[in-house]
């Protein structure tokens, strides 16, 4: 399964995302202020991390060639689209020098 299919999101615009930021901060139910995490598809939908629930961090582990750095992408996507780069940081450490997760470093709210 996509990312996007995971998220909801038939596709990852700016309107798109600002339509599910807004909507989010209108219903205390949706999305926003919750630190959940798009890790995978699962047989029942989505399987995801509440890092607000869990703790406010999360450690990927593996050999290279294992998906870390793909994982670590979808992470930091899955975040970015739940929550407004204004009420969100993300910072991605890569024990390779911080090659593996260059797409995601620079964005905002990001480090």
């Amino acid at each position: 399964a996509r990312l996007l299919d995971e998220l909801g999101l038939a596709r990852a615009t700016p309107a798109s995302l600002m339509a599910r930021w807004a909507a989010a901060a209108d219903d205390p139910e949706a999305l926003g202020g919750r630190a959940t995490a798009v890790l995978g598809a699962g047989p029942r939908g989505p399987v995801v991390a509440d890092l607000g629930a869990e703790g406010p961090h999360l450690l990927v582990e593996g050999p290279a060639g294992s998906g870390r750095t793909e994982l670590l992408r979808s992470v930091a996507a899955s975040l970015a689209a739940a929550e407004r780069p204004d009420r969100l940081g993300i910072v991605l450490v890569d024990g390779r020098d911080g090659v593996g997760a260059g797409g995601a470093a620079g964005r905002q709210g990001t480090g």
